[in-house]
Protein backbone atom coordinates (compact mmCIF):
# COMPACT_ATOMS: atom_id res chain seq x y z
CA UNK A 1 0.00 0.00 0.00
CA UNK A 2 2.82 2.41 0.89
CA UNK A 3 4.56 1.56 -2.36
CA UNK A 4 1.45 2.49 -4.33
CA UNK A 5 1.17 5.81 -2.47
CA UNK A 6 4.80 6.65 -3.22
CA UNK A 7 4.33 5.84 -6.88
CA UNK A 8 1.30 8.09 -7.04
CA UNK A 9 3.13 10.87 -5.27
CA UNK A 10 6.11 10.72 -7.62
CA UNK A 11 3.92 10.96 -10.72
CA UNK A 12 1.92 13.99 -9.57
CA UNK A 13 3.36 16.16 -12.31
CA UNK A 14 2.75 13.69 -15.13
CA UNK A 15 -0.84 12.89 -14.09
CA UNK A 16 -1.88 16.52 -13.91
CA UNK A 17 0.27 17.79 -16.76
CA UNK A 18 -1.02 15.17 -19.20
CA UNK A 19 -4.53 16.53 -18.75
CA UNK A 20 -3.68 20.15 -19.46
CA UNK A 21 -3.92 21.40 -23.05
CA UNK A 22 -0.65 22.06 -24.83
CA UNK A 23 -2.11 24.85 -26.94
CA UNK A 24 -1.99 28.45 -25.81
CA UNK A 25 -5.30 29.22 -27.44
CA UNK A 26 -8.14 30.13 -25.07
CA UNK A 27 -10.56 28.07 -27.12
CA UNK A 28 -13.50 26.47 -25.35
CA UNK A 29 -12.90 22.90 -26.57
CA UNK A 30 -9.50 22.24 -24.93
CA UNK A 31 -10.74 24.15 -21.89
CA UNK A 32 -13.78 21.92 -21.41
CA UNK A 33 -11.84 18.72 -22.19
CA UNK A 34 -9.13 19.47 -19.65
CA UNK A 35 -11.64 20.24 -16.89
CA UNK A 36 -13.56 17.05 -17.64
CA UNK A 37 -10.45 14.86 -17.49
CA UNK A 38 -9.22 16.56 -14.33
CA UNK A 39 -12.62 15.97 -12.75
CA UNK A 40 -12.44 12.27 -13.59
CA UNK A 41 -8.98 12.08 -12.04
CA UNK A 42 -10.25 13.80 -8.88
CA UNK A 43 -12.78 11.00 -8.40
CA UNK A 44 -9.96 8.46 -7.93
CA UNK A 45 -8.43 7.64 -4.55
CA UNK A 46 -5.57 10.11 -4.63
CA UNK A 47 -2.69 11.08 -2.40
CA UNK A 48 -3.79 14.22 -0.47
CA UNK A 49 -1.10 16.36 -2.11
CA UNK A 50 -2.23 15.27 -5.57
CA UNK A 51 -5.81 16.11 -4.66
CA UNK A 52 -4.77 19.59 -3.50
CA UNK A 53 -2.96 20.20 -6.78
CA UNK A 54 -5.99 19.14 -8.78
CA UNK A 55 -8.27 21.45 -6.81
CA UNK A 56 -5.79 24.25 -7.33
CA UNK A 57 -5.73 23.54 -11.07
CA UNK A 58 -9.51 23.96 -11.15
CA UNK A 59 -9.12 27.33 -9.43
CA UNK A 60 -6.52 28.40 -12.00
CA UNK A 61 -9.08 27.58 -14.69
CA UNK A 62 -11.51 30.16 -13.31
CA UNK A 63 -12.38 33.04 -15.69
CA UNK A 64 -10.90 35.61 -13.26
CA UNK A 65 -7.75 33.68 -12.24
CA UNK A 66 -5.41 36.22 -13.85
CA UNK A 67 -4.68 38.61 -10.99
CA UNK A 68 -3.20 41.26 -13.29
CA UNK A 69 -5.97 41.52 -15.88
CA UNK A 70 -8.89 39.93 -14.07
CA UNK A 71 -9.39 37.51 -16.97
CA UNK A 72 -8.36 33.94 -17.78
CA UNK A 73 -4.87 32.53 -17.45
CA UNK A 74 -3.20 31.15 -20.55
CA UNK A 75 -2.87 27.37 -20.70
CA UNK A 76 0.92 27.59 -20.76
CA UNK A 77 0.82 29.69 -17.60
CA UNK A 78 -1.40 27.13 -15.85
CA UNK A 79 0.94 24.33 -16.89
CA UNK A 80 3.94 26.23 -15.55
CA UNK A 81 2.20 26.96 -12.25
CA UNK A 82 1.09 23.37 -11.68
CA UNK A 83 4.15 21.47 -12.91
CA UNK A 84 6.65 23.70 -11.10
CA UNK A 85 4.70 23.54 -7.82
CA UNK A 86 4.26 19.77 -8.19
CA UNK A 87 8.01 19.35 -8.65
CA UNK A 88 8.70 21.37 -5.48
CA UNK A 89 6.15 19.46 -3.37
CA UNK A 90 7.27 16.05 -4.65
CA UNK A 91 10.94 16.87 -3.94
CA UNK A 92 10.29 18.23 -0.44
CA UNK A 93 7.40 16.13 0.88
CA UNK A 94 7.95 12.81 -0.90
CA UNK A 95 5.18 10.45 0.22
CA UNK A 96 4.46 12.43 3.41
CA UNK A 97 0.97 13.87 3.68
CA UNK A 98 1.10 17.67 3.85
CA UNK A 99 -1.58 17.66 6.56
CA UNK A 100 0.76 15.67 8.85
CA UNK A 101 3.36 18.46 8.88
CA UNK A 102 3.58 21.59 10.97
CA UNK A 103 3.50 25.01 9.40
CA UNK A 104 7.15 25.57 10.32
CA UNK A 105 8.19 22.14 9.01
CA UNK A 106 6.65 22.82 5.60
CA UNK A 107 8.34 26.21 5.60
CA UNK A 108 11.74 24.69 6.42
CA UNK A 109 11.52 21.92 3.82
CA UNK A 110 10.52 24.18 0.95
CA UNK A 111 12.88 26.99 1.99
CA UNK A 112 15.86 24.62 2.12
CA UNK A 113 14.95 23.22 -1.29
CA UNK A 114 14.54 26.63 -2.94
CA UNK A 115 17.81 27.77 -1.39
CA UNK A 116 19.83 25.01 -3.07
CA UNK A 117 21.75 26.10 -6.20
CA UNK A 118 20.03 25.06 -9.40
CA UNK A 119 16.81 23.91 -7.74
CA UNK A 120 14.60 26.98 -8.04
CA UNK A 121 13.46 28.09 -11.48
CA UNK A 122 12.93 31.66 -12.55
CA UNK A 123 9.40 31.93 -11.13
CA UNK A 124 9.39 29.08 -8.59
CA UNK A 125 8.84 31.42 -5.65
CA UNK A 126 5.93 33.10 -7.40
CA UNK A 127 4.34 29.73 -8.23
CA UNK A 128 4.62 28.20 -4.77
CA UNK A 129 3.41 31.44 -3.15
CA UNK A 130 0.33 31.43 -5.40
CA UNK A 131 -0.36 27.80 -4.43
CA UNK A 132 -0.33 28.48 -0.68
CA UNK A 133 -2.30 31.71 -1.12
CA UNK A 134 -5.08 30.04 -3.12
CA UNK A 135 -5.22 26.85 -1.05
CA UNK A 136 -5.29 28.85 2.18
CA UNK A 137 -8.65 30.18 1.02
CA UNK A 138 -9.93 26.85 -0.34
CA UNK A 139 -8.55 24.25 2.08
CA UNK A 140 -7.19 26.29 5.01
CA UNK A 141 -3.56 25.43 4.25
CA UNK A 142 -1.03 27.60 6.10
CA UNK A 143 -0.52 30.96 4.44
CA UNK A 144 3.23 30.70 3.76
CA UNK A 145 5.36 33.08 1.73
CA UNK A 146 8.79 32.50 0.20
CA UNK A 147 11.08 35.22 -1.15
CA UNK A 148 13.66 34.93 -3.89
CA UNK A 149 16.43 36.41 -1.81
CA UNK A 150 15.97 34.04 1.13
CA UNK A 151 13.26 33.11 3.57
CA UNK A 152 11.56 35.06 6.25
CA UNK A 153 9.92 34.02 9.50
CA UNK A 154 7.32 36.74 9.06
CA UNK A 155 5.34 34.38 6.83
CA UNK A 156 4.68 31.96 9.69
CA UNK A 157 1.60 32.46 11.81
CA UNK A 158 3.12 32.30 15.29
CA UNK A 159 0.26 33.92 17.21
CA UNK A 160 -0.81 32.38 20.50
CA UNK A 161 -4.20 31.68 22.06
CA UNK A 162 -4.71 33.17 25.50
CA UNK A 163 -6.42 31.24 28.28
CA UNK A 164 -9.41 33.59 28.13
CA UNK A 165 -9.78 32.98 24.38
CA UNK A 166 -9.51 29.24 24.91
CA UNK A 167 -12.15 29.23 27.65
CA UNK A 168 -14.49 31.31 25.50
CA UNK A 169 -14.11 28.84 22.60
CA UNK A 170 -14.95 25.96 24.96
CA UNK A 171 -18.06 27.82 26.16
CA UNK A 172 -19.16 28.30 22.55
CA UNK A 173 -18.80 24.57 21.87
CA UNK A 174 -20.73 23.79 25.07
CA UNK A 175 -23.52 26.13 23.97
CA UNK A 176 -23.71 24.47 20.56
CA UNK A 177 -23.68 21.06 22.28
CA UNK A 178 -26.79 21.96 24.30
CA UNK A 179 -28.89 22.69 21.21
CA UNK A 180 -31.83 20.31 21.05
CA UNK A 181 -31.82 19.66 17.29
CA UNK A 182 -28.51 17.79 17.35
CA UNK A 183 -28.34 14.02 17.10
CA UNK A 184 -26.67 11.92 19.78
CA UNK A 185 -23.63 11.36 17.54
CA UNK A 186 -23.31 15.10 16.86
CA UNK A 187 -23.53 15.93 20.56
CA UNK A 188 -20.86 13.32 21.27
CA UNK A 189 -18.64 14.82 18.57
CA UNK A 190 -18.91 18.29 20.13
CA UNK A 191 -18.09 16.87 23.56
CA UNK A 192 -15.05 15.12 22.12
CA UNK A 193 -13.84 18.20 20.27
CA UNK A 194 -13.91 20.16 23.55
CA UNK A 195 -11.69 17.49 25.12
CA UNK A 196 -9.53 17.66 21.99
CA UNK A 197 -8.98 21.42 22.37
CA UNK A 198 -8.26 21.09 26.09
CA UNK A 199 -5.63 18.43 25.38
CA UNK A 200 -4.09 20.35 22.47
CA UNK A 201 -3.85 23.50 24.58
CA UNK A 202 -1.74 21.72 27.19
CA UNK A 203 0.36 19.29 25.11
CA UNK A 204 1.01 21.18 21.85
CA UNK A 205 0.50 18.06 19.71
CA UNK A 206 0.10 18.22 15.97
CA UNK A 207 -3.46 18.03 14.68
CA UNK A 208 -3.23 14.54 13.17
CA UNK A 209 -1.28 13.14 16.13
CA UNK A 210 -4.16 13.78 18.50
CA UNK A 211 -7.00 13.36 16.02
CA UNK A 212 -6.05 9.76 15.16
CA UNK A 213 -4.98 8.55 18.60
CA UNK A 214 -6.25 5.10 19.56
CA UNK A 215 -7.62 3.95 22.89
CA UNK A 216 -4.56 1.76 23.42
CA UNK A 217 -2.31 4.84 23.03
CA UNK A 218 -3.59 6.16 26.36
CA UNK A 219 -1.93 4.38 29.28
CA UNK A 220 -3.92 5.24 32.39
CA UNK A 221 -1.63 3.65 34.95
CA UNK A 222 1.40 5.66 33.83
CA UNK A 223 -0.44 8.85 32.74
CA UNK A 224 1.17 8.58 29.30
CA UNK A 225 -0.19 9.25 25.80
CA UNK A 226 1.83 7.45 23.13
CA UNK A 227 2.29 9.20 19.79
CA UNK A 228 3.16 6.44 17.33
CA UNK A 229 2.54 5.27 13.80
CA UNK A 230 -0.73 3.57 12.86
CA UNK A 231 -2.49 2.77 9.59
CA UNK A 232 -4.21 6.18 9.52
CA UNK A 233 -1.61 8.43 11.13
CA UNK A 234 1.82 8.69 9.53
CA UNK A 235 4.78 10.23 11.35
CA UNK A 236 7.24 12.42 9.48
CA UNK A 237 10.37 11.47 11.44
CA UNK A 238 11.44 9.12 14.20
CA UNK A 239 11.46 12.11 16.59
CA UNK A 240 7.68 12.42 16.21
CA UNK A 241 7.31 9.00 17.86
CA UNK A 242 7.27 9.89 21.54
CA UNK A 243 5.54 9.56 24.92
CA UNK A 244 3.69 12.52 26.45
CA UNK A 245 3.34 12.62 30.24
CA UNK A 246 -0.12 13.94 31.09
CA UNK A 247 -1.22 15.90 34.15
CA UNK A 248 -4.21 14.67 36.16
CA UNK A 249 -6.65 17.10 34.55
CA UNK A 250 -5.40 16.19 31.06
CA UNK A 251 -5.83 12.51 31.83
CA UNK A 252 -9.36 13.14 33.14
CA UNK A 253 -10.40 14.77 29.82
CA UNK A 254 -9.22 11.75 27.86
CA UNK A 255 -10.44 9.11 30.31
CA UNK A 256 -13.97 10.41 29.79
CA UNK A 257 -13.69 9.43 26.12
CA UNK A 258 -12.52 5.85 26.62
CA UNK A 259 -14.88 3.25 25.21
CA UNK A 260 -13.91 -0.42 24.97
CA UNK A 261 -16.16 -0.83 21.93
CA UNK A 262 -14.32 1.83 19.93
CA UNK A 263 -10.89 1.79 18.35
CA UNK A 264 -10.23 5.54 18.30
CA UNK A 265 -9.97 7.90 21.25
CA UNK A 266 -11.80 10.67 19.33
CA UNK A 267 -14.04 8.32 17.41
CA UNK A 268 -16.99 10.66 16.73
CA UNK A 269 -14.80 13.55 15.54
CA UNK A 270 -13.81 11.51 12.49
CA UNK A 271 -17.29 10.28 11.57
CA UNK A 272 -18.37 11.01 8.00
CA UNK A 273 -22.13 10.81 8.64
CA UNK A 274 -22.37 14.04 10.67
CA UNK A 275 -23.93 17.20 9.27
CA UNK A 276 -20.77 19.12 10.15
CA UNK A 277 -17.05 18.55 10.55
CA UNK A 278 -16.26 18.71 14.26
CA UNK A 279 -12.74 20.10 13.92
CA UNK A 280 -13.92 22.74 11.45
CA UNK A 281 -16.51 23.79 14.02
CA UNK A 282 -13.73 23.97 16.63
CA UNK A 283 -11.74 26.23 14.30
CA UNK A 284 -14.77 28.47 13.88
CA UNK A 285 -15.18 28.68 17.67
CA UNK A 286 -11.53 29.74 17.99
CA UNK A 287 -11.95 32.39 15.30
CA UNK A 288 -14.96 33.84 17.10
CA UNK A 289 -13.17 33.71 20.46
CA UNK A 290 -10.00 35.35 19.12
CA UNK A 291 -11.76 37.83 16.84
CA UNK A 292 -9.39 36.76 14.09
CA UNK A 293 -10.35 34.83 10.96
CA UNK A 294 -6.83 33.38 10.72
CA UNK A 295 -7.02 31.64 14.11
CA UNK A 296 -6.46 27.88 13.84
CA UNK A 297 -6.05 24.87 16.11
CA UNK A 298 -2.32 24.85 15.23
CA UNK A 299 -1.88 28.02 17.32
CA UNK A 300 -2.14 25.89 20.46
CA UNK A 301 1.19 24.37 19.46
CA UNK A 302 2.75 27.83 19.26
CA UNK A 303 1.14 28.75 22.59
CA UNK A 304 2.65 25.76 24.40
CA UNK A 305 6.07 26.32 22.82
CA UNK A 306 6.17 30.07 23.44
CA UNK A 307 5.09 29.70 27.08
CA UNK A 308 7.71 26.99 27.74
CA UNK A 309 10.47 29.01 26.06
CA UNK A 310 9.60 32.11 28.05
CA UNK A 311 10.04 30.09 31.23
CA UNK A 312 13.32 28.65 29.95
CA UNK A 313 14.70 32.08 29.04
CA UNK A 314 14.04 33.30 32.57
CA UNK A 315 16.43 30.68 33.98
CA UNK A 316 19.67 32.22 35.26
CA UNK A 317 21.72 29.10 34.60
CA UNK A 318 22.49 28.58 30.91
CA UNK A 319 22.53 24.82 31.42
CA UNK A 320 19.02 24.93 32.85
CA UNK A 321 17.88 26.93 29.82
CA UNK A 322 19.39 24.35 27.51
CA UNK A 323 17.82 21.46 29.41
CA UNK A 324 14.31 22.97 29.36
CA UNK A 325 14.60 23.85 25.69
CA UNK A 326 15.71 20.31 24.89
CA UNK A 327 12.76 18.91 26.82
CA UNK A 328 10.42 21.17 24.85
CA UNK A 329 11.92 20.06 21.55
CA UNK A 330 11.33 16.44 22.53
CA UNK A 331 7.77 17.16 23.64
CA UNK A 332 6.96 18.84 20.31
CA UNK A 333 8.52 15.98 18.33
CA UNK A 334 11.13 18.12 16.55
CA UNK A 335 14.14 16.36 15.06
CA UNK A 336 16.57 19.09 16.08
CA UNK A 337 16.71 22.07 18.41
CA UNK A 338 17.14 24.26 15.33
CA UNK A 339 13.45 23.97 14.43
CA UNK A 340 12.33 24.71 17.98
CA UNK A 341 14.61 27.70 18.51
CA UNK A 342 14.25 29.19 15.02
CA UNK A 343 10.47 29.24 14.98
CA UNK A 344 9.61 30.08 18.58
CA UNK A 345 12.33 32.23 20.16
CA UNK A 346 11.55 35.14 17.82
CA UNK A 347 8.08 35.28 19.43
CA UNK A 348 9.60 35.25 22.93
CA UNK A 349 11.79 38.26 22.15
CA UNK A 350 8.63 40.36 22.04
CA UNK A 351 8.06 39.66 25.73
CA UNK A 352 11.58 39.52 27.13
CA UNK A 353 14.68 41.71 27.11
CA UNK A 354 18.25 40.67 27.93
CA UNK A 355 19.64 41.49 31.33
CA UNK A 356 22.88 43.52 31.66
CA UNK A 357 24.67 40.32 32.67
CA UNK A 358 23.49 38.59 29.48
CA UNK A 359 24.69 41.51 27.38
CA UNK A 360 28.10 41.55 29.05
CA UNK A 361 28.40 37.79 28.59
CA UNK A 362 27.54 38.15 24.90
Amino acid sequence: HLSIRRQRQMCIRDRVKSRLPTTNSPGERPWRTAKKELGELLEDELHPTTELLLKWTFKLFEPTANRKTGGKLRFKTIRDYVTDTADILAATLGSTCIWDLDEEEIHDLISDYLGQPGKAREKSHEHINRFFSDMHELEDLPLLRFSGGGTTLDSIDADVITNAEHQYAIKLLDAWHSQGQLTTAEQSALKQVSAYLNTASSTGTRRSELQFSKNKDLQENTHVLAIRYNRTRSLKTSAARRLLLLEKNQLAWLNALLDVDREWLFNDINRADLRFQALSLATEALRLACGNRRARIHRYRHTVATTALLEAMREDDILHRWRRTSQLSTQLGHTTLRTTVTHYTHSCLLYTSPSPRDLSTS
